[in-house]
């Protein structure tokens, strides 16, 4: 199975658990349906809230590390378009040419 397919499989019965916990809860306490429903919804806002923010801050804390005028740009493979003065290559890259690194192995 794929990585993919598997995180698909994953989410859906995650997300079947989910709805049957509410379904229980529902039918567990109908008379307080209204009351369960703004809690699970609130619930649901947090969990996207905590989502979003986390999101945001990735976006965030990357353009800090990430210096544009100074950081060495690489080539679609990885290779760097230029050495910097006082920069040497890894020996490993320089053992095995420069034709197979950035690919996996």
């Amino acid at each position: 199975m794929q990585k993919g397919s598997c995180i698909l499989v994953s989410i859906g019965v995650i997300a079947l658990s989910l709805l049957g916990v509410c379904i229980l809860l529902y039918i567990g306490l109908w008379e307080y349906r209204y009351d369960l429903s703004v809690f699970l919804l609130s619930l649901m806002l947090l969990a996207l809230g905590v989502w979003g923010t986390r999101q945001i801050n990735e976006v965030i804390l990357r353009n800090k590390r990430y210096h544009h005028k100074t950081e060495t740009p690489l080539t679609e493979t990885g290779l760097p378009v230029y050495m910097p003065d006082g920069f040497q290559a890894y020996q490993q890259i320089e053992e095995r040419g420069y034709e197979g690194y950035g690919q996996p192995h």
